[in-house]
């Protein structure tokens, strides 16, 4: 998420001097691959490039594919395979696959960014699609795009309403499950090849309480791009100079939380350090629809927390309970503010991507989530046209 913000930021720079750039993004991964689909990299005419589309290997030919691309004005489809000569070009690297990237000036590719960066200030949810490859009478629509926000509003600069259609569908599915899917569209005009991505707004991480560990805390969520609010009934308690990526909210102990937004893409971490204040914001972010809620602490005092929850009569469905954890963090031996920190962080970027949290090398199921295969199922599919879909 942070490296997204950087290309955001860059981009409204050159933007608002009207600099010429190009933006080059991952839209396909066979096989191995360290980037994957929805990675992307903006390149300026001078060469300089923020955020990354692989492990360092491809990044300068692709600047010079950028710099064309600046010249004349027209996106490049280049397909990269490690794996022998099906590719644009043949290079070496760790990961034994193949990498197609789309690469457009910055002008088709606005729509683009302008829609992440709404997604993101408004805390929305939404799907983007982008055809990245096309052929005979589609030819034309490389670049387009067609977006779906959670709220139903639909956006296409795709004249078929088939195909939108077909779009829509998937991009909802995408949008339900968080997993991108490259599609493929068939007629008797051509093929088309389509990336539908996911788009959410970054982790608001929710601090209740500002002591000393809630410093380490904001600046390591800070740095992971998250939007980081410290709340506490003292004003004086942390210099804001400390933290100064974290909005700082001071209210009296009943209204803390009214003054703080909480949504399903909010983690919210108490560490009061006073009990009775731990058990009345837990009472009130169990029922709320933040995705984390963490307690710092030991296992007994866990176990009387949810003992008292449950003599308040706010039995924890179970939905409730896996969200709630308690002590927070993973185990990988912490001690120190900055490890614990490292601990509790970690932990939330698993719930949020509905993982387990443990080492990857005993994990038997595909690392990346873009891997199953599947028929894509279209209502009222038209006769004559095919959709395929890889997850």
């Amino acid at each position: 998420m942070k490296e997204l913000q950087s290309i955001l930021s860059a981009y409204r720079d050159i933007t608002r001097v009207a600099a010429p750039a190009a933006l080059a993004t991952v839209v396909k991964t066979e096989g191995s691959a360290y980037r994957r689909p929805g990675a992307r990299m903006l390149v300026r005419d001078d060469g300089s490039r923020v955020g990354a589309i692989s492990g360092g290997c491809l990044e300068a030919d692709v600047v010079e594919r950028a710099k064309q691309v600046i010249a004349t004005g027209v996106s490049q489809f280049v397909r990269y395979d490690a794996r022998g000569s099906n590719g644009d070009l043949i290079f070496e690297a760790g990961c034994d696959g193949a990498i197609g990237i789309l690469i457009e000036p910055i002008d088709r590719a606005a729509r683009a960014l302008d829609y992440i960066a709404h997604c993101m200030d408004a805390r929305k949810s939404g799907a983007m699609a982008t055809v990245f490859q096309a052929g005979g009478e589609w030819s034309e629509t490389i670049g387009a795009r067609v977006t779906v926000d959670s709220d139903g509003v639909i956006s296409s600069d795709i004249d078929d309403p088939e195909l939108v259609l077909a779009i829509q569908y998937n991009a909802w599915e995408a949008m339900k499950d968080g997993v991108r899917r490259t599609c493929v569209h068939e007629t008797p005009k051509g093929v088309q090849e389509i990336l539908i991505e996911p788009i959410e707004p970054p982790v608001a991480l929710v601090i209740c309480g500002a002591a000393p560990g809630s410093i380490p805390l904001a600046r390591l969520a800070a740095q992971m791009g998250w939007r980081v609010t410290i709340a506490d009934t003292r004003a004086d308690t942390i210099d804001p100079e400390t933290v100064p990526d974290a909005a700082l909210v001071t209210a009296p102990r009943l209204n803390l939380l009214n003054a703080v937004t909480i949504d399903a893409r909010t983690a919210a971490v108490v560490m009061t350090h006073n009990y009775e204040w731990d058990l009345a914001l837990l009472t009130h972010l169990l029922p709320s629809p933040a995705r984390y809620v963490g307690l710092l602490g030991s296992r007994k005092r866990a176990a009387r927390v949810s003992g008292d929850l449950l003599d308040a009569r706010l039995a924890l469905t179970s939905r409730q309970q896996d969200r709630f954890h308690s002590p927070a963090g993973l185990d990988i031996g912490s001690e120190t503010p900055e490890e614990i920190a490292l601990s509790i962080i970690a932990e939330i970027q698993a719930a949020m991507s509905d993982r387990a949290g443990g080492a990857l090398r005993d994990r038997r199921e595909p690392i990346h989530s873009f891997e199953t295969k599947g028929e894509l199922l279209v209502a009222n599919r038209p006769a004559g046209q095919d959709h395929a879909c890889a997850r």
